[in-house]
């Protein structure tokens, strides 16, 4: 079991410009959905992006995970 606090930093290390919400859609520490709100991330194609969360969790979280959302959006622009 897994904690949302403990992927969201994790992600963090790996993207600090990165806005990020780990969300534990059952509540049983294996189902989640994370929401990214990253330039770089943004601009890849979503295969490439999921890639790069994957490698970032690293294989003992991916492990642990039974299943995630991954939701990768651009920032809004600055006005």
């Amino acid at each position: 079991m897994i904690s949302p606090t403990t992927i969201r930093s994790t992600l963090q290390q790996a993207h600090p410009e990165a806005q990020i919400t780990v969300i534990d859609t059952k509540g049983d520490g294996y189902h989640f959905q994370i929401n990214i709100t990253c330039p770089r991330l943004s601009k890849l194609p979503p295969v490439k992006g999921h890639q790069a969360v994957y490698r970032a969790l690293g294989p003992e979280l991916t492990q642990a995970i039974h299943a995630i959302s991954i939701h990768i959006q651009s920032p809004a622009p600055s006005s």
